[in-house]
């Protein structure tokens, strides 16, 4: 059965899984939700066919498990979906395999007046709870709940009469059954099967006459059977034994006629001292039988009722008596429980007592034994009066002493016997006062910390009012002798020799003369009096590298360490504590800078916590020395002179530097000592390399020295020289170093080959040797194509004195990397800096004010740049190509920006452009393919052609209101626009202005527009609406061509002429909304290529509320 499941549900996955989804949602249509199960029942799912619903009355029809029989269940389709089924209580038969296979299935109804129950109805493996709702249910079919492996209990109704064959076949969590019906007859083969959890079952009916082969096989927990009937009637039922031995010699079996069990029996006595007996219940025991035997053998009822507990009040006080306890119904008497004995009790007599105190002066009571007696209670009172004594000690000894009591005080007591429930009389009431005694002081011994002297001390002992001490050198007895009498609870001895061991013992006295009291001593101690050391002698000075004070003491007698304490005041009591050592110095690190600190030292010995301390020396104070910081130097060669020049930045407290030289990296010694940040060493020779290191120093601390530096001095060759300027001189040196010198411009000179006019340099073919340019101070300006093309140029050192800078400049220098400009330039001439290819970093300063044409043409290395607030001009194509360009920032004084200034900058991603710039130009931001957002700010009164084309990256673009045109192919490529805004300010949008923007779905245009550009929309693929401002008299050719997803245009009567395919391939165009009326619609010039403008377009005309 299975396998032919598996193979149908196999099938039908092959075939869903080649099937296309349209395909299969036809075939999932064909399954019903709905049907007939019967001649009077109908059956329905619910929308997500987790529940199914059986409705109607009558019987159910049965069904197959064979899923091509034609009688499979209808819903066999959602057997996995479905949880939930609820039957009407009209229906009176389930039908088999009806709800088999629904694994989903967990809690199940029978309906009220449904009579049995169909093969393999249940058959599903999920089942936890089955609920009968009524008790109409004759029969238990073959294998209703065969498999239901989750259910773990199950309560038939009184009806039932016949439960067949496996009917609950492998319910494997099944434990417990409960059959209360008095007329089942029957229960058929394997019906409770490898039911391997099933522990107990109730089998109410007397009439059961057969139970079938295998009908309890491998019920292995199966333990009890209640029967209903007698062992007799038990007995009778054929119990077939194939594969029932755990029924037949396994389990217990309880009938109704079997013996009760012996209750548990347990005895005490009650109040009066009589027996009371107390037993447990007995399942169906109806009453309870007391027996009762003065001798253990002959034993007679005393009581018999249902109640569990009786005082036999007849037993005689004084004697033993033996009980046990039975249980009865109508049906059997129970066992006996073991019998057990237990003693009347009697009254105890009052028992005699006396009082006496200890020598601790505590009260001790005695009394006499009292019959019948098995304990004793003592009760106290401080007044005697009645009702005021509470008990204290409860005992079954015959004496007590009360050590809660106080000294000098009356305490008045009675004593009664008592056994387990009876209380004696108490005896009479006696009194005793509890003497003075004093106890001995307990005493510890230590040593005064600055005298070294023995110190006493004792506890206070209640009662005393001195205490004597005395005082002994060895020890022995009758050596002692009193040193001192005190009320006092310590002492110090300050007769104690230095280094001489004494032994001590206290003890307390009360009063005086021939009438006071004393305690014993307390246990003798010694201890032996301390050596203090001698006081140190101190000097101070200050560390000359760290600038740190440093205190140094003379070593001193008895001193095992020191004390370091020190003050910012000198002041008493504002001393601390800083350090303790064994050394003879200490060097104050956490000294601060600046400050005088004050200090003293003292000697000391012993260990914690007996430290013995000498005295301190007199105070001494001293200021903290700053520290040099450490300077940062520098090695570079002087350009006119050729020697080595070491310079440093200035140290933090320095009054000084001092420059050490070595050779070798190993061998220093000092060469200068100057209070300058610069130094030029005259004294090198050339090939020689030479080390430097740097300090600081003040007139008593030495600076560390910074990371030693080295330079190779080679003595400066003059390749090449001449003049560059009326007053400009230039020399070429051997290390590729160019120098400026003079004052006043440099002459211009022309590259381009057209005029001959070549600098002198490059007629000498010396281009590549420039490796350095330096530009002295005095130079005022550098010449037009001064260092174009130096290939080999890497830095370039500009004078403060240079105010302008010519054109092509630095153009072509493959190798610059860096350029500062200084903020005494005010012009950056056109193409300066023109396809410097490795150019990364500039720094333009505030002083200029134009940014030439194509000034950074062709950077492609120049990643970020900071255009000043003083510039206001930048020039056309100035960064042109610099491919890498990512962050712009430009300062709010710019009023122009040239045509392509920032074209094809490919990683520029956004931009702002300041209020005052009037005009967006030509290709301004042309190929920028990372440009994702822009303002258009409201300065700006046009935007130029082709200023955003192809910037494909571009998602926001806010125009602000003020301008009047958008330029041809302004937007052309945008392909990342879904949305535009157009101002009111606007009149015109050029040809092909957002042509190729096909994710662009909307554009708000204003009425103010009166002309719009051919091709202005063309493949604007995404676009779905669009209003023709009033006032367009054209729609010119290509306007909308290839708008496939435009659905609606509005369109106004002012046009007159539509161009040639305005509307080409609009192929979704459903509606044209006309201002007109249709007389005027049929006056437009409509051209070729609009064909999706008439039908089935809808034109819906007098449309004026779009231009509202």
């Amino acid at each position: 059965m299975k396998k032919r499941i598996l193979a149908w549900l196999l099938a039908m996955l092959t075939v869903c899984s080649i099937l296309p989804a349209a395909a299969w949602a036809d075939i999932s249509d064909t399954w019903a939700t709905s049907g007939s199960c019967g001649d009077h029942v109908q059956w329905s799912l619910s929308s997500n066919h987790s529940s199914l619903y059986i409705r109607g009355y009558g019987d159910m029809r049965d069904f197959s498990d064979d899923s091509s029989s034609a009688y499979k269940q209808p819903w066999s389709a959602y057997w996995p979906e479905i949880d939930y089924v609820c039957v009407d209580d009209e229906i009176t038969r389930l039908g088999s395999f009806a709800f088999a296979y629904c694994s989903n299935l967990t809690d199940i109804s029978i309906p009220a007046q449904a009579t049995s129950i169909g093969y393999r109805t249940f058959y599903c493996s999920g089942i936890e709870y089955a609920r009968f709702q009524g008790n109409s249910i004759k029969e238990i079919s073959r294998g209703s709940f065969e498999g239901a492996s989750f259910l773990k209990s199950i309560y038939l109704p009184s009806s039932v009469t016949f439960i067949d064959q496996s009917a609950f076949y492998g319910c494997a969590s099944l434990t417990t059954v409960d059959i209360p019906s008095p007329d089942l007859t029957y229960i058929g083969d394997s019906a409770f099967y490898q039911c391997r959890k099933l522990n107990s079952i109730t089998i109410a009916s007397t009439k059961l006459a057969y139970i079938g082969a295998n009908a309890f096989y491998q019920c292995n927990d199966l333990t009890d059977v209640y029967f209903g009937g007698t062992r007799a009637q038990w007995n009778r039922i054929k119990i077939e034994e194939t594969g029932n031995q755990l029924l037949l010699y396994v389990a217990t079996i309880h009938c109704a006629d079997d013996p009760l069990p012996a209750p548990d029996m347990t005895l005490t006595n009650a109040n009066n001292g009589k027996p009371t007996i107390t037993w447990t219940a007995v399942d169906k025991a109806e009453q309870y039988e007391v027996y009762r035997s003065s001798d253990g053998i002959n034993y007679s009822v005393i009581y018999q009722s249902s109640g569990l507990t009786y005082t036999d009040n007849s037993a005689a006080a004084g004697s033993t008596y033996y009980y046990k306890v039975r249980a009865k119904n109508a049906n059997s008497t129970g066992h006996f429980c073991d019998a057990d004995s237990i003693a009347s009790l009697a009254t105890p007599t009052a028992p005699s007592l006396t009082l006496t105190t200890d020598r601790s002066g505590k009260p001790v009571l005695k009394w006499t034994s009292a019959k019948d007696a098995t304990a004793y209670e003592v009760f106290r009172s401080a007044t005697g009066a009645a009702g005021s004594f509470s008990i204290v000690r409860r005992t079954s000894y015959l004496t007590w002493t009360d050590a809660n009591t106080e000294m000098d005080k009356t305490y008045y007591y009675v004593v009664r016997a008592k056994n387990d429930s009876l209380c004696g009389k108490f005896s009479p009431a006696q009194s005793v006062k509890c003497p003075i005694v004093l106890s001995a002081p307990s005493m510890t011994l230590d040593l005064n910390k600055s005298t070294g002297k023995p110190v006493i001390s004792w506890t206070s002992v209640p009662f005393a009012t001195q205490y004597e001490i005395y005082r002994s050198a060895t020890g022995a007895d009758k050596s002692y002798r009193i040193i001192r009498r005190t009320a006092l609870l310590n002492y110090t001895d300050t007769t104690a020799a230095s280094g001489t061991t004494y032994y001590y013992v206290v003890r307390a006295m009360r009063g005086t003369g021939s009438s006071a009291i004393y305690s014993r001593f307390c246990k003798a101690q010694s201890t032996t009096s301390a050596v203090l050391p001698s006081t140190p002698t101190v000097t101070l000075r200050i560390d000359d590298t760290t600038g740190k004070p440093v205190i140094s003491w003379s070593k001193t007698a008895n001193a095992a360490q020191y004390e370091i304490y020190r003050s910012t005041t000198g002041a008493d009591k504002s001393y601390r504590i800083i350090r303790r050592t064994a050394l003879l110095n200490y060097t104050d690190t956490t000294a601060v800078a600046g400050t005088t600190y004050y200090y003293v030292v003292r000697a000391i010995q012993g260990t914690s916590p007996n430290i013995f301390r000498g005295k301190f020396c007199p105070a001494q104070s001293i200021r903290c020395a700053a520290v040099p910081g450490v300077p940062d130097m520098a090695l570079t060669t002087d350009i006119d002179t050729g020697h080595i020049v070491i310079s440093w930045s200035a140290a933090t407290d320095a009054a000084q530097y001092e420059v050490f030289r070595s050779t070798d990296s190993s061998s220093f010694s000092s060469v200068c000592r100057t209070a300058a940040l610069t130094w030029t060493d005259p004294n090198t020779e050339s090939g020689v390399t030479y080390y430097y290191k740097v300090r600081g120093i003040t007139d008593s601390v030495k600076g560390a020295f910074c990371e030693a530096q080295s330079i190779l001095f080679t003595a400066q060759d003059i390749i090449a020289n001449g003049s560059c300027g009326d007053n400009v001189t230039w020399k070429l040196l051997g290390s590729g170093t160019m120098l400026i010198i003079g004052r006043g411009p440099m002459w211009d000179y022309d590259l381009s080959y057209t005029y001959g006019n070549e600098t002198p340099w490059a007629k000498a073919e010396l281009l590549s040797d420039i490796k350095e340019v330096v530009i002295r101070p005095g130079v005022t300006s550098i010449g037009s194509w001064a260092f174009s093309s130096c290939d080999n140029l890497t830095n370039v050192i500009i004078s403060n004195s240079v105010l302008s800078v010519g054109s092509y400049t630095f153009a072509y220098c493959d190798s610059l990397q860096n350029i500062t400009i200084p903020d005494s330039v005010s012009t950056i001439g056109s193409s300066v800096f023109s396809s410097c290819y490795s150019l990364c970093s500039v720094t333009i300063p505030n002083s200029v004010t134009t940014i030439g044409s194509y000034a950074f043409n062709d950077c492609r290395m120049l990643a970020n740049i900071a255009i000043p607030s003083s510039v206001e001009t930048i020039g056309m194509w100035a960064f042109y190509g610099c491919e890498r360009l990512a962050t712009v920032t430009i300062a709010k004084g710019v009023t122009s920006i040239g045509e392509g200034a920032f074209g094809r900058c490919r990683k520029l991603t956004s931009l702002i452009i300041p209020d005052g710039v009037t005009s967006i130009n030509d290709s301004l931001f042309s190929a920028c393919t990372s440009l994702t957002d822009i303002t258009i700010p409201g300065s700006v009164t046009a935007i130029g052609r082709c200023a955003f084309e192809v910037c494909d990256s571009l998602v926001n673009v806010n125009i602000s209101d003020g301008v009047i045109s958008i330029g041809d192919y302004a937007f052309r490529g945008c392909i990342s626009l879904t949305r535009i805004v157009i101002p009111h300010s606007v009149t015109s949008i050029g040809q092909c202005a957002f042509s190729g923007c096909n994710r662009l779905t909307g554009i708000t245009l204003p009425n103010g527009i009166t002309s719009i550009g051919n091709s202005a929309f063309n493949e604007c693929k995404s676009l779905v609406s669009v209003v023709i401002p009033n006032g367009v008299t054209s729609i010119e050719r290509d306007t909308f061509s290839w708008c496939s997803s435009l659905s609606s245009v509005a369109i106004p009567n002012s046009v007159k002429s539509i161009g040639e395919s305005a509307f080409f391939y609009c192929k979704n165009l459903e509606k044209i909304y006309y201002a007109g009326s249709q007389e005027n619609w049929a006056t437009i010039s409509i051209s070729s290529g609009n064909e999706y403008l008439f039908a089935p377009t809808t034109i819906l005309y007098n449309q004026t509320e779009p231009w509202r």
